[in-house]
């Protein structure tokens, strides 16, 4: 993992040379923030995201240990991880629009831990990894065909992969199972199955387009909402301190203001004007307020800061 503050970030994952499924080529594109190359006995595939004058200082721990478990993913034939990067290749427009649409693998609206945090990683758009999920298909997990496919492989080979398991490297023999027979699985599937699931370039990002309109209503209605209950305990707590007030001596409540205003607790003090102003207006008794704010108003006068609140709410 290579993080720059500049906005680069990098991935590179080294897998065993045998890996070279040729399911991984199909998500490299020239130029694109994916490539893959052949170094000794093992394959190297190298994710590239640029972003020009982050928004903010990225320090870049924590990355390597959310990103590591994608290796295992891939390992084992899970091709989702790379789908996200082919998505991210589509995103900054590497990919022409009339080029062939690679097929999303099934699972994505249920991605690992570490995909999620790929997503973030590359810094890839959540609404179109949204639109491509609306395509892809449930991930089911299908053990009685594994099983059957298992029983059906040459004894020799079972005792083999028992005897590699035997010596410690359980974790790669579980891993190289799944990923032959997802190929398999994937090689089973008829062409004509494989067409329900494809769309254009367009229709991601007409998808993707939709999904943001969705959310942003979405965010519009729980604002308005948040903004109501806000106005609903604004108002209870106003007519609260309505109650108590109306309970007090006039004299007493006019005094206490004054304690603030001496004390520079003018935001208090107009709180407390704007709620006696109110219960005048309803006791209809505002003439004889209005005659206390004047003098209020007369003996404070140098006060700039005061006065200036007072006008802001319409008592001076």
């Amino acid at each position: 993992v290579y993080v720059a503050n500049w906005g680069t970030r990098r991935l590179a994952i080294r897998l065993p040379q045998d890996q070279n499924d040729a399911t991984i080529e199909l998500y490299e594109y020239p130029d694109a923030p994916l490539s893959i190359r052949h170094q000794d006995e093992s394959l190297i595939i190298d994710i590239y995201s640029e972003l020009e004058a982050p928004d903010e200082w990225e320090e870049g721990s924590g990355w390597m240990a959310s990103l590591a478990p994608i290796r295992s993913e891939l390992m084992s034939g899970d091709m989702r991880s790379l789908y996200l990067v082919w998505l991210l290749s589509v995103q900054d427009g590497f990919v022409p629009d009339d080029a062939p649409i690679e097929p999303p693998p099934p699972g994505l609206q249920t991605l690992s831990s570490a995909q999620t945090q790929l997503i973030l990683f590359l810094r890839l758009d959540e609404s179109l990894v949204k639109a491509a999920a609306s395509f892809s298909e449930e991930l089911e997990q299908d053990d009685e065909n594994m099983a059957e496919w298992i029983s059906m492989l040459p004894e020799e080979e079972k005792n083999g992969l028992l005897l590699e398991s035997a010596n410690g490297n359980g974790m790669l023999v579980g891993a190289e199972l799944l990923r032959r027979f997802r190929q398999r699985s994937r090689e089973q599937i008829e062409p004509d199955q494989q067409q329900k699931s494809l769309c254009s370039i367009q229709e991601l990002f007409d998808q993707a387009e939709t999904i943001n309109e969705k959310q942003r209503e979405l965010e519009a209605l729980q604002a308005a909402e948040r903004q109501r209950r806000m106005e609903l305990e604004a108002k209870a707590a106003e007519e609260q301190r309505l109650i108590v007030l109306a309970q007090r001596n006039a004299d007493e409540a006019w005094e206490e203001i004054e304690v603030h205003i001496e004390s520079s607790a003018y935001p208090t003090a107009v709180r407390q004007l704007k709620d006696m102003h109110t219960l005048a207006m309803r006791d209809k008794t505002s003439a004889e307020f209005t005659q206390h704010i004047a003098a209020l108003v007369k003996r404070h006068k140098r006060k700039w800061s005061l006065i200036k609140q007072l006008r802001e709410v319409g008592l001076h």
